[in-house]
C-alpha cells in the first residue's frame, strides 16, 4: 500500500494550528474524518463495517460520493486528530477509500 501518511500529517498539522489560532480548539469533540471511494471498485459496505467494528460511527453518502467515520467524545489534541486519523486512513485504504479532510463538533467539558 503506497500512501503519503508524511503529507498527510504535515496537512494535518498546519490545518489543526490555523483552525486553533483562527477559532481555538475546544477542549472536548466528536471529530469527523471524510473518506472517498478511489474508483467503481471501493466497498462501501466492508469499508463501513470494518469503520464501525474499530469503534466508528458511520454515515454514508453514497449519492454524494463519500462516508464519515466519527470518533467518540474525545479529548481534543493534535495527537489525537492524528491518531485517529492515521487509523481511519490505513482502514478506509484497504477498501478503496482516501481520506479526504476532517472537522470537528466541540463538545461542553463534561460530555
Amino acid at each position: 500500500m503506497d500512501f503519503d501518511f508524511q503529507s498527510l500529517q504535515a496537512d494535518t498539522v498546519a490545518v489543526f494550528q490555523k483552525i486553533d489560532l483562527e477559532y481555538g480548539i475546544p477542549g472536548r469533540a466528536k471529530i469527523d474524518y471524510a473518506l472517498v471511494p478511489n474508483g467503481d471498485a471501493a466497498d462501501w459496505q466492508a469499508c463501513e463495517n470494518a469503520l464501525t467494528q474499530a469503534g466508528y460511527t458511520v454515515e454514508r453518502f453514497e449519492s454524494e460520493g463519500y462516508l464519515t467515520a466519527t470518533t467518540q467524545p474525545l479529548s481534543m489534541s493534535l495527537e489525537t486528530v492524528w491518531l485517529h486519523e492515521k487509523e481511519v486512513t490505513l482502514l478506509a485504504l484497504n477498501f478503496g477509500f482516501s481520506p479526504d479532510g476532517w472537522g470537528f463538533m466541540g463538545l461542553p467539558p463534561t460530555s
